[in-house]
């Protein structure tokens, strides 16, 4: 099967950005290090909750070279937050202008982006951090498609939105650049996660079913049901069109489903005996959730479930592959952020 990676955004973020990276620089400013005046470790939190609580500080306050946060011996200044908070804001305003009005309890959308977006910069400098260690590089073919992506951009990009937020093509090759590099960690890093998907582990079941309610009832009804039940079940094995005979006879609105390993709803029994079955063959009455079933297997082996099913396990292993070494990476970093900056951003 070809191996299915996800973008390395939805890795690390509920929400992902619509770009990656910013510029880093070298801890060569030492003049900048006093308007940093938060330290994280891992330990502590991977983000800075920035809150809604105004610090009496205005974004105008720091230059465009003021450092706002060190990633180990890295840095990030305003400047390079500022092409972030253009890609985060346009994002946002496409669902109108009016967007930032919104609220969620006492959050305002302006402190949750603002928090998405700071949580992302941390991110993705960590793993391009670990990528510089590495030597993980872009090839001159990738820096040329990115070089020419970058000037393609840039004429999307107005003038007074470019003059705004310091857009430059030179800035943009950056964000792009540094997404690259991050995509490459993120295959380095799940290469193999496929491997712990087998084909049994993702086999999906195409069923019809009977279902019988014993939830609720006296033990003597409930026991006059599993009678009845298997009563059906004997007149289900000379039947031809089981799904029109389970209609008859069904207690549930539905009688088909796709199950396999992990599937929560009939409960682990039915989903057990539904997974022994072959093709058109009829089980014996199974004890479900809150009843029993009789089941018949349409398909033993779903093709387009199976590999549906496949591609989500491989991606979830890739996932977990990924965040491990992520929190392994941020571990070893010393992260310095500059909360009087956050605090005061406003999108």
């Amino acid at each position: 099967m070809k191996k299915k990676y996800v973008s390395v955004l939805s890795v690390i973020m509920a929400c992902s950005l619509l770009f990656t990276g910013c510029g880093l620089g070298k801890k060569n400013d030492k003049s900048s290090k006093k308007n940093t005046d938060k330290k994280v470790t891992s330990e502590e939190k991977t983000s800075v909750n920035t809150g809604d609580e105004d610090s009496g500080t205005e974004e105008s306050d720091f230059s465009d070279d003021t450092i706002v946060m060190y990633i180990g011996e890295d840095n990030v200044r305003v400047s390079d937050v500022k092409v972030y908070t253009y890609f985060l804001k346009s994002k946002y305003e496409a669902f109108g202008e009016d967007i930032w009005d919104m609220k969620d309890g006492s959050s305002s959308l302006n402190s949750m982006a603002r928090q998405e977006l700071l949580d992302f910069i941390l991110e993705i400098q960590v793993i391009n951090h670990k990528a510089a260690a590495e030597n993980v590089t872009l090839t001159a073919d990738e820096d040329a498609e990115i070089h020419e992506k970058a000037e393609e951009y840039m004429g999307t990009i107005s003038k007074e939105n470019a003059e705004k937020y310091g857009i430059t093509a030179a800035k943009l090759e950056t964000v792009f650049s540094q997404n690259k590099i991050a995509e490459k960690m993120y295959y380095i890093y799940t290469e193999g996660a496929e491997d712990e998907v087998t084909d049994e582990k993702a086999r999906q079941v195409s069923i019809e079913y009977i279902y019988f309610k014993t939830k609720g009832l006296s033990e003597e009804d409930a026991n006059e049901k599993w009678v009845q039940a298997e009563k059906i079940k004997k007149k289900a094995l000379k039947e031809k069109n089981f799904a029109e005979f389970a209609r008859k006879y069904t207690e549930s609105e539905t009688i088909a489903a796709i199950v396999g390993q992990g599937s929560k709803k009939f409960g682990d029994k039915v989903i057990d005996a539904a997974l022994s079955l072959t093709d058109n063959r009829v089980s014996s009455v199974v004890e479900g959730n809150d009843g029993c079933y009789i089941l018949y297997c349409v398909s033993s082996n779903d093709k387009e479930a199976t590999q549906k099913r496949k591609e989500q396990l491989i991606e979830s292993s890739q996932k977990k592959a990924f965040k491990d070494n992520y929190q392994k990476w941020l571990s070893s970093l010393k992260i310095d952020i500059n909360n009087s900056f956050w605090n005061s951003l406003k999108l």
